[in-house]
């Protein structure tokens, strides 16, 4: 307590006479200090009261604790005490433990000792007491139940708890005030159903916990059903994911075939069971039906949706599925089997007949660039006829496969997880012109196929997928002559069909999908570079002009990301000093189809390039060899623009410096 002392001076009276007219004077402190007792104040403390408590002392800086000043009659006013303390805002740690730690320490003694207790919980003819702010604190249910306005002004003291042991809600209570909980397998459920019941999300944690670190591969089923049950969406995924991974082992035990519907058919639906065959799949579902089928046969068709009939062999699906005659009964397993049998049976349409049920399980999948074909610097060497894929978890690139043949400046397309490739040229100076040939590749399978030849041989063109079709725009099929033609292909009729032309012939021309148009950018008539810009509406099968380039370019790369199109690479003809004739263009374009307008963005290319190959994955546009004018180069540099951050990143090597190959983003389910 912060004390003032005064120094005080009586006056020398005459003899005989008392000392009258003394006169006080005091300057009001700021903060005030508090009073002392009665019994310690100094003799003549009753000098420091004030004329007038009740008026309003004045404003002063907060630093200053005061200064009290005494006047003596007939003599000069002088300093009897000054202090000054200062006073900064701030909060100091207890110096002791951790205060949080003390408290909860204080509160379980008390509650052991049955002290200051304001509540009581009952179970049946149980009773036991506890502290109703331990229990808002801890509990969601309690907190809910004491902060409603109608508890809050109650004056009830029992509360009846139903569904709930009394040693469990000992366990539980104990738990709160101590923060620690034993567990073990014989009363698991009764803690987690409590814990659920009452809201403890300290307890249910700590039983998921247990649950995770106590798993095993012959526990997870029984693990799996309990997280079901309560809704604990972590362990289910833990438990499942073990299930998946020993699937094979599981599937014939007991506790598999006692499985809930609910369990069962998450574990069935996974993309990483990990099976040998997906008849192994159907055959675990149809033991299961058959423990109780005149119940579990309300099931089947839900079910049976989760396994993926189309993957099976279709003599297996003819000899091991389809004569399940109970199943064949139900007009919806039924028709989940014709729909296998026709995905065999029509494999040119499969693109276009993809669901969930056509993608294969697998433990890795990998979602990435892949890039094929291309042209070598030297004429002798030969022209590309790998499949590459790029691995973004290494920053390696790999070989996939084979192409039927080698191609350069041909185009690529993605569509229903199957690539499409079409065009080009087979040899360096091939005598035969640009090829008509297209293929299909799955890599599900790692096998191509072969579909319909294009109706214009072309080169030097690009392909887009609009509403379930792939388009071909542009092009040349020799030196002098460029294309207008546009055609698509219609994978349920493997036939390509004519589409309006451009506006006018254009090679070499850039084009992407954006928002169910489809664009042609940039590229060159026979002699002229263009900046033309056209978007492709397909209900009126016509082409309309957009805003022109800033910057004519062709052999440029055109990408569709968030809601923008973005313009990469390519060349120009500069005709300005200090640079003259062909020269790349670093800068990216970004187009804005609601603006109608293009924006220069600030980051340049780390290696302007001309013929690259160009895809998107996620936010990411990877471009990937090319040529560079200036340097008169093959490259086989790679790099990716993030459109989020706007910044080019430098990517591991292409294997070859090559021209005119293609890529686009695909998913593989298994790498070589």
């Amino acid at each position: 307590m912060l004390r003032w002392k005064t120094r005080k001076k009586r006056a020398q009276a005459p003899a005989g006479k008392k000392v009258t007219n003394l006169k006080k004077k005091v300057v009001q402190p700021p903060i005030q200090a508090e009073e002392e007792p009665a019994e310690a104040r100094e003799p003549d403390a009753d000098l420091l009261k004030t004329k007038s408590e009740t008026e309003t002392p004045p404003t002063e800086s907060p630093k200053t604790v005061g200064v009290v000043l005494l006047e003596l009659p007939g003599r000069q006013s002088r300093l009897s005490t000054l202090l000054e303390v200062s006073h900064p805002n701030v909060a100091l740690p207890f110096p002791d433990a951790p205060h949080a730690e003390h408290v909860l320490v204080a509160m379980t003694s008390l509650w052991r000792k049955k002290q200051l207790n304001d509540v009581v919980l009952a179970i049946g003819p149980h009773r036991v007491g506890t502290h109703k702010l331990v229990l808002a604190a801890c509990s969601g249910y309690f907190s809910e139940l004491f902060t409603r306005e109608e508890s809050a002004e109650s004056d009830e003291f029992v509360y009846k708890l139903h569904g709930i042991s009394f040693d469990t809600l000992k366990l539980l209570l104990e738990s709160m005030y101590t923060g620690k909980l034993p567990i073990d397998s014989s009363r698991l459920e009764e803690i987690l159903a409590a814990s659920v019941y009452l809201k403890l999300s300290s307890a249910l944690k700590t039983c998921c916990d247990y649950m995770i670190e106590n798993m095993e591969t012959s526990t997870c089923l029984r693990t799996l059903g309990l997280a079901t049950v309560f809704g604990l969406t972590h362990v289910m995924e833990e438990a499942s994911k073990m299930a998946s991974r020993n699937f094979g082992d599981i599937s014939d035990t007991q506790e598999f075939l006692e499985l809930p519907e609910k369990p069962m058919m998450t574990l069935i639906s996974r993309d990483d069971l990990v099976v040998d065959s997906e008849l192994n799949v159907f055959a675990a579902v149809l033991r299961w039906i058959e423990v109780d089928r005149e119940t579990r046969l309300t099931h089947a068709a839900a079910l049976l949706e989760n396994v993926r009939l189309p993957m099976i062999k279709p003599s297996d699906l003819v000899d091991h599925v389809e004569n399940v005659e109970y199943l064949m009964e139900i007009p919806p397993c039924e028709a989940l089997v014709r729909e296998a049998l026709h995905y065999y049976c029509l494999p040119l349409r499969q693109s276009i007949l993809q669901s969930r049920r056509t993608s294969p399980r697998s433990t890795r999948r990998l979602t990435t660039v892949v890039a094929l074909g291309g042209q070598p610097r030297k004429a002798k060497d030969s022209v590309g006829d790998v499949l590459t894929y790029y691995n973004s978890e290494t920053n390696e690139w790999g070989t996939l496969t084979k192409m039927i043949q080698p191609r350069h400046h041909h185009a690529a397309a993605m569509l229903g997880g199957f690539l499409y490739v079409a065009g080009g040229r087979e040899l360096v100076n091939s005598p035969d012109g640009p090829m008509q040939s297209a293929h299909r590749y799955d890599p599900r399978t790692d096998s191509w196929i072969q579909i319909a030849d294009m109706k214009n041989a072309r080169e030097s063109f690009q392909m887009g997928v609009l509403d379930g079709m792939i388009y071909a725009v542009g092009g040349r099929q020799s030196n002098e002559t460029s294309l207008a033609a546009v055609e698509r292909y219609n994978p349920s009729t493997d036939q390509w069909e004519e589409r309006a032309p451009l506006g006018a012939p254009r090679r070499c021309v850039a084009v992407a999908v954006h928002d169910g148009k489809l664009y042609a950018v940039g590229g060159s008539g026979n002699q002229k570079i263009s900046n033309k810009v056209e978007c492709y509406i397909l209900a009126s099968d016509t082409w309309e002009q957009k805003q022109d380039l800033e910057t004519p370019r062709f052999f440029a790369s055109l990408s569709s990301v968030g809601d923008h199109l973005y313009l990469a690479g390519g060349a120009t003809v500069m005709s300005a000093p200090p640079a003259r004739g062909v020269q790349c263009v670093p800068e990216i374009e970004r187009y804005d189809p609601g603006t109608d307008a293009w924006t220069t963005m600030p980051a340049p290319m780390r290696h302007p390039r001309a013929e690259a190959a160009s895809c998107v994955v996620g936010s990411r546009i990877y471009v990937l060899g090319g040529y560079c004018w200036e340097r008169k180069a093959w490259l086989e540099s790679a790099e990716c623009f993030d459109v989020e951050t706007g910044e080019w990143s430098e990517l591991a090597d292409y294997p070859h410096a090559y021209t005119g190959m293609a890529c686009c983003c695909l998913t593989l389910h298994k790498l070589p």
